[in-house]
C-alpha cells in the first residue's frame, strides 16, 4: 500500500522536504472541510506554526505527494507538536492519478494557540512556505494566503532565524514582502523586527 502526506504548511516547499527524506512528485490539491490557521506553538524556536483543524465548508489548499516507510517514520519525527492522521482520497478535489487503496496521511496540532508577541509568526518559516507556494504558481500563493487564517505577530527573523530549518532565500525577499502586503497587508504593515520598506 502506498502512503501520501499531505503538506499545507512549510511542506509544500521541494526543498524543505528533501530535508527530512526521499519523496516523489507532489501535486497540488486542495483538501474539503479542513481549515487551516497560524495556530500550533512550537515552544523550541519560540514561534506559532500553521496547524489545521476539520471544519465542514473550509477548503485548504497544499500538495500531496508519496513517501517510503521509512521516509514517513522520518516525518513524524520532524513534525514534533502535531499528530498524524488518515484523510480518504474523497476529502480531495484533484484526486486522480492517487491509487485508492493508498493511504493519505496529514498532520494537525496536538495544541491550538493563537500568534502572540512571546510566540510570532517567524518571517523565515514564512518565506519556505511562499517559496513554496511560488513553484505551483501565483493563484496558489493568493489561495494560500486566503484559506489561512489568524495573520497577526508577524516577526522578521531574517537576521537569525528562529525556525529550525530555514532556507536560504535572500534574493527573493523583495517579491515574498510585496507579497505579503499584498495579501496580508496588516501583518506587513505591523511586522517586528524590522520597518517594511515604503515606496
Amino acid at each position: 500500500m502506498d502512503n501520501y502526506i499531505f503538506g499545507y504548511g512549510s511542506l509544500i516547499c521541494a526543498d524543505s522536504r528533501a530535508r527530512t527524506g526521499e519523496t516523489g512528485r507532489a501535486m497540488a490539491v486542495t483538501a474539503l472541510d479542513i481549515s487551516r490557521s497560524w495556530s500550533v506553538p512550537v515552544p523550541a524556536s519560540r514561534t506559532t506554526a500553521v496547524g489545521a483543524i476539520e471544519h465542514l465548508g473550509s477548503r485548504c489548499n497544499g500538495v500531496i505527494f508519496p513517501v517510503t516507510p521509512d521516509s514517513l517514520e522520518k516525518f513524524d519525527i520532524r513534525e514534533v507538536g502535531y499528530s498524524r492522521i488518515h484523510l480518504t482520497p474523497d476529502r480531495f478535489d484533484k484526486p486522480a492519478g492517487i491509487p485508492n487503496a493508498s493511504k493519505i496521511w496529514t498532520y494537525v496540532g496536538t495544541e491550538v494557540r493563537q500568534p502572540s508577541d512571546d510566540m510570532p509568526i517567524a518571517q523565515s518559516y514564512l518565506d519556505v512556505i511562499i517559496k513554496g507556494c511560488l513553484s505551483f504558481g501565483d493563484d496558489f500563493v493568493e489561495t494560500f494566503f486566503n484559506t489561512t487564517g489568524h495573520w497577526h505577530h508577524l516577526l522578521n527573523d531574517r537576521h537569525a532565524p528562529r525556525y529550525l530549518r530555514p532556507i536560504a532565500t535572500q534574493h527573493h525577499y523583495e517579491q515574498f514582502d510585496a507579497l505579503i502586503a499584498q495579501f496580508a497587508p496588516e501583518s506587513y504593515l505591523q511586522r517586528s523586527g524590522s520597518a517594511p520598506k515604503t515606496e
